[in-house]
């Protein structure tokens, strides 16, 4: 991986990572994070179709990264069994 790319990937994770402490925040339990997901992912979408520029686009991606996240490593509470325990 080139220095550019390098530093282009530390820039993203530094992107979800502040996006996941405010999720974090406006989501502060573990349940509906598949809804907030999609919502993200309809804002990222109304973004992208709407022309709101590179900047806008980035950050409704790190958004619905950030969710995605949480939902790998809290699951969600709304559904049974998600995830699943450690045994």
């Amino acid at each position: 991986m080139t220095m550019e790319r390098q530093s282009m990937r530390a820039r993203t994770l530094d992107l979800i990572n502040e996006q996941m402490r405010r999720s974090r925040h406006k989501y502060p339990g573990n349940e509906q994070l598949l809804s907030a997901a999609l919502e993200s992912l309809g804002s990222l979408a109304k973004a992208l179709l709407c022309g709101d520029g590179p900047e806008r686009a980035e950050k409704e991606a790190a958004q619905v990264c950030a969710i995605l996240v949480r939902l790998i490593e809290e699951g969600d509470r709304t559904f049974v069994d998600w995830p699943r325990q450690p045994r």
